[in-house]
C-alpha cells in the first residue's frame, strides 16, 4: 500500500499536525540511518495493529485510517520501538531476503 511513502518522502512532516512532533521526528531523522524513517513508519503500523484489524479488510478502509495520524501518538516510544525493529531487522538482513523472494519468485539465481 501506498500509505506509507508520503511518511518517507517527507519524514512526516506532511502528515503531523504538531509542530512538536514533526521537529522531534526530523531531530531524530537527522542524527540516524537513513533508513530509520522507513522503521518509523513500522513501527506506527505495529503500534496501530489495533486499529487495523478492526477495519474492514479493503483497501480504501486501510488507506483512509492509514493515511491520517492520530495526534497523540507516542514518539518517544515509537522511537524506541524502531530501534528494537532496526537492531532485530537490520537493513542488511532484509535487502538479503528481499533478494532472495525475488530471485525464488522469478526463478532466476544470481
Amino acid at each position: 500500500m501506498l500509505f506509507g511513502l508520503p511518511w518517507y518522502l517527507t519524514w512526516f512532516g506532511h502528515s503531523l499536525n504538531q509542530y512538536r512532533a514533526v521537529v522531534r521526528l526530523y531531530d531524530y531523522f537527522l542524527a540516524c540511518e537513513p533508513l530509520k524513517s522507513l522503521y518509523v513508519t513500522a513501527a506506527i503500523v505495529l503500534y496501530r495493529e489495533g486499529d487495523i484489524f478492526q477495519e474492514d479488510c479493503d483497501r480504501a478502509t486501510l488507506h483512509c485510517l492509514l493515511s491520517s495520524l492520530p495526534d497523540d501518538l507516542p514518539f518517544e516510544y515509537l522511537l524506541v520501538q524502531c530501534e528494537k525493529l532496526y537492531e532485530k531487522y537490520p537493513p542488511h538482513d532484509l535487502h538479503h531476503d528481499v533478494e532472495i523472494k525475488i530471485f525464488s519468485s522469478a526463478d532466476i539465481r544470481p
